[in-house]
């Protein structure tokens, strides 16, 4: 018995002379008249990308690709993503027409997860795309590849280099996903931008040519090297994303800084960093303003015997200095402190790399 990779060898080349057998026209003995010598009597076209699965076969497929991104799931036609990972899913159909008769010989429906997996403490990423052959008859069942690509030389790549991917594969039907992985790298010490496109190939023994189409929407990665991820090194996030920080009543740590908070959020004007009813907070690095929200917020001995907690935060562009819409309480000392510092707020900062200016929310947990 042959080896299983002699086999489909064996397999994909009967198959291929059977198919440019059944592409020729009927009764003809060789290639039609306006074909070159040599050339496949048949045309691949990819038709319009779709974004709603049509029926259960697409509807399986897509229930499978939640796998992908554990963090965010995945949805068709709709980026889903937070501060570190992204997906998004599409369904790709392609067809295989005989020349010149236009009979179709093949089709085939390609569904394509793009993910973005971001490292805050690592300046590479990876781009992961995952291809399976969801739906497919005639030519497209058998002899169907594709290849992926990721464009850092776009001017969106920003820079960056790419490594990995794997090149074509075949698409094996019924779909048996096929996955093609890159690691991304942003140089250099500066503030970067990057959202290379991911492009697809898709081929088909029984044509000749190949066509080439851009997946959907991929995550607006930014990666730097700044103080607020200091013992980080250089690293990446989606910059687009706000993220939201967490505070508990009911952590013994930080319960009376927490109530603060949830007053303030929900008798405050603007209600600060309360999503969905309020408006968000945006980081402060520049440390003397920040000496100067609190300055105003927490005159000397404005609560003697106790710490005073201001909210918004004074690390924040709507602290007292610079919004008259603020808060203060008597907390204990050592609450402050933890609250503000490297295990609560200050992890925050850094996981999700939120550098000055960028927006982010606050919840309270009851």
């Amino acid at each position: 018995m042959l080896p299983a990779s002699r086999q489909l060898v064996t397999i994909l080349a009967a198959a291929t002379s059977l198919v440019l057998a059944c592409a020729l026209p009927a009764g003809a003995d060789g290639p039609a008249p306006s074909a070159r010598a040599g050339d496949r009597n048949a045309v691949l076209s990819l038709d319009e990308s779709f974004r709603t699965p049509q029926n259960a076969a697409q509807r399986d497929w897509l229930a499978k690709q939640n796998t992908l991104a554990a963090n965010v799931g995945c949805e068709v036609g709709r980026q889903t993503a937070d501060r570190r990972s992204s997906c998004f899913v599409e369904f790709i159909p392609f067809r295989v027409v005989q020349v010149p008769s236009g009979r179709e010989i093949g089709r085939g429906v390609i569904g394509s997860g793009n993910t973005t997996q971001l490292d805050y403490k690592s300046s590479t990423y990876v781009q992961d795309v995952n291809l399976g052959l969801v739906q497919a008859s005639g030519v497209a069942t058998l002899l169907s590849r594709a290849g992926v690509a990721v464009d850092c030389k776009a001017a969106s790549g920003g820079g960056c280099t790419v490594t990995g991917g794997g090149g074509e594969q075949w698409l094996r039907y019924p779909a048996q996903n096929q996955h093609f992985t890159f690691k991304v790298t942003s140089p250099g010490k500066n503030i970067s931008y990057h959202q290379p496109p991911v492009k697809v190939t898709v081929s088909n023994l029984a044509a000749p040519n190949k066509l080439t189409r851009k997946l959907g929407d991929t995550a607006q990665v930014r990666c730097d090297s700044e103080p607020v991820g200091s013992g980080t090194g250089r690293g990446c996030v989606n910059w687009t994303y706000e993220p939201t920080y967490t505070l508990d009543t009911h952590d013994p740590r930080i319960t009376q800084v927490a109530w603060h908070v949830y007053w303030a959020q929900n008798n405050l004007r603007f209600k600060w960093g309360l999503q969905g009813k309020g408006r968000p907070l945006h980081h402060l690095s520049d440390v003397d303003l920040q000496r100067y929200n609190r300055r105003i917020a927490c005159p000397r001995g404005k609560y003697p015997g106790k710490s005073c907690d201001e909210y918004p935060f004074a690390a924040t562009y709507e602290g007292a200095g610079l919004n008259s819409d603020y808060s203060t309480h008597a907390v204990p000392l050592n609450q402050n402190t933890t609250e503000g510092g490297s295990e609560y707020r200050g992890k925050f900062l850094r996981e999700n790399r939120i550098l000055d200016h960028d927006a982010y929310w606050v919840h309270v947990k009851r």
